[in-house]
């Protein structure tokens, strides 16, 4: 068995891992030297203790229930705008038959940039306004820990932020695409 693959497409995505692995690395191992040297935790805690801070929540429960609370709101939104966009834009199509499978490309960068802008701005407004009743979402947990200096478990929440937008683009969206835009010879190859 080889380590490197020897097909190009499967190492040129081997090497695109690797590289991306070193990146994400060399800012961990920055970002734990810069704050060990500052030694202000309520400025920046250690990378190490952010990593600490996301397992014990995500082991407790309390970050997959907020992730759960927010991503509850934002898919009831998500669906409502995306099924609307679809009524308007087969509405539109109606009198060009095809017009609607030549827009896909144009309709999942759409659906892209809506999800990656609901997802922001669902985190700011829980950050903002709170919460209305129940436990709230993942934003209003990172201004509760702010709240109490628990910066570790407010980078936590922010590092799940992230990590939540890099799942949904990678396992959502990219297979989407792969699976349609490029099959159809309508996106980059």
């Amino acid at each position: 068995m080889h380590l490197i693959p020897r097909d190009l497409d499967a190492r040129a995505r081997w090497s695109g891992r690797l590289r991306q692995a070193a990146v994400l690395a060399v800012i961990a191992c920055a970002w734990e030297g810069y704050a060990r040297w500052l030694a202000n935790p309520l400025v920046v805690p250690p990378a190490s203790a952010v990593v600490r801070a996301l397992a014990s929540g995500i082991a407790s429960g309390e970050i997959p229930a907020r992730i759960g609370a927010s991503l509850e709101v934002l898919v009831a939104g998500f669906a409502l705008g995306a099924a609307l966009a679809a009524l308007l834009a087969t509405l539109a199509s109606a009198t060009r038959l095809g017009a609607l499978p030549a827009a896909f490309p144009q309709v999942l960068s759409g659906l892209r940039v809506g999800w990656a802008f609901a997802w922001r701005t669902l985190i700011a407004a829980e950050l903002v306004f709170g919460v209305s009743s129940g436990s709230g979402g993942l934003g209003w947990f990172i201004y509760e820990k702010k709240n109490q200096l628990e910066m570790p478990e407010v980078f936590a929440g922010l590092l799940a932020v992230v990590l939540i937008g890099l799942v949904v683009e990678r396992g959502v969206f990219a297979p989407i695409e792969a699976r349609t835009v490029r099959r159809w010879g309508m996106g980059a190859a």
